[in-house]
């Protein structure tokens, strides 16, 4: 905004310079959020998720809304995954930071590294398995919470179309959504406030894996949020986590879809019960030993599928700097 400022009773006074209004591209952004704020503002987002599916299954009971094969389900499901896109753009906006801290450039990487995507997530389902198996082990009596895929499992004896209905919203929608919320706003928010990467990468993670209301693969989807913030970080981009994101899920539920429908339906896939204590206690020492290998496999098919990208995608820098310019000082004579 270039607009003047100008005294009328110095305007026919050519001595006296009118005050020119500072843009507001020069003016001191706030600073970032920092942990609490991070964490009180998603628990913002998700009390208000809450809020919002809890209005619609009031006025649903009131009213007796007719359910065309579960797409009204589905579709509050997309609008509560686009209130996290929402609210990361909100406080960009308000917070004036840097446009470029939710960039998705669009690009592909390579035929192969998608192939290394594929190989990735079996890879990262194994290991985050048995972590979780490992806190079993030391909290036994630890229950597992609902998951939401159960309830999209008996969705989709609805209706045909419910299956895809339910690929676009998980392998699409919510990679989309979540990615721009969590390694876009909170992760990269940490990060320029000189966060070390893996205390914001580890705490942005655990963020997300416990708006999953899933206490048994915690660690899994912990996991699942920190490789995400490698791919964010190295790529200076949201992309790749956009893709590893959506690949994740689409192995998740094509596994949960075909377990589903070989089975009876009547199966409760995901909340079966795991092994008794007293295996797990036996097979203790392999399941801590399997982990290693699978981090280090992990470690070795995220920097190959890195070098699937584009040539000078790693040596972007989004990294946001603090304007030069400071607003000029105002005259008070002037006025």
């Amino acid at each position: 905004m270039n607009e003047h400022l100008t005294n009328p009773e110095n305007s026919d006074n050519p001595d006296k310079t009118a005050f020119k209004k500072p843009a507001l591209s020069n003016l001191d952004a706030p600073k970032p959020m920092g942990y609490l704020a991070v964490f009180l503002f998603t628990l913002g987002i998700y009390l208000f998720q809450i809020l919002f599916a809890g209005i619609f299954f009031l006025i649903d009971s009131l009213f007796n809304l007719p359910d065309s094969t579960g797409f009204i389900t589905i579709v509050i499901f997309t609008a509560m995954s686009l209130v996290w896109a929402g609210g990361a753009f909100f406080i960009q906006k308000v917070l004036f930071l840097p446009k470029h801290i939710l960039n998705y450039d669009l690009f592909l990487p390579k035929f192969w590294g998608f192939v290394v995507l594929t190989i990735l997530i079996p890879v990262v389902m194994f290991t985050g398995s048995q972590f979780d198996l490992l806190v079993q082990y030391l909290l036994p009596g630890l229950s597992r919470s609902s998951n939401t895929m159960e309830n999209f499992q008996y969705l989709a004896l609805k209706s045909p179309l419910m299956i895809l209905a339910i690929y676009f919203l998980t392998v699409v929608v919510a990679p989309l959504t979540e990615e721009i919320f969590f390694r876009g706003l909170l992760f990269r928010m940490l990060r320029l406030r000189n966060k070390p990467f893996f205390l914001a990468a580890i705490y942005t993670s655990i963020i997300f894996s416990l708006v999953h209301v899933q206490l048994m693969g915690l660690f899994l989807l912990t996991l699942v949020g920190i490789i995400a913030c490698y791919l964010s970080e190295k790529s200076n981009s949201l992309l790749p986590s956009m893709l590893f994101h959506g690949f994740y899920n689409l192995i998740v539920v094509s596994v949960a879809f075909g377990i589903f429908f070989a089975e009876e339906p009547q199966i409760e896939l995901f909340s079966t019960s795991y092994e008794p204590t007293s295996q797990i206690t036996s097979s203790f020492p392999f399941t801590a030993f399997g982990i290693i290998p699978g981090v280090l496999i992990i470690i070795f098919l995220l920097k190959l599928f890195l070098r699937s990208l584009p040539p000078g995608q790693l040596n972007q820098k989004w990294k946001w700097k603090n304007p030069a310019i400071s607003p000029p000082q105002v005259n008070s004579q002037q006025f």
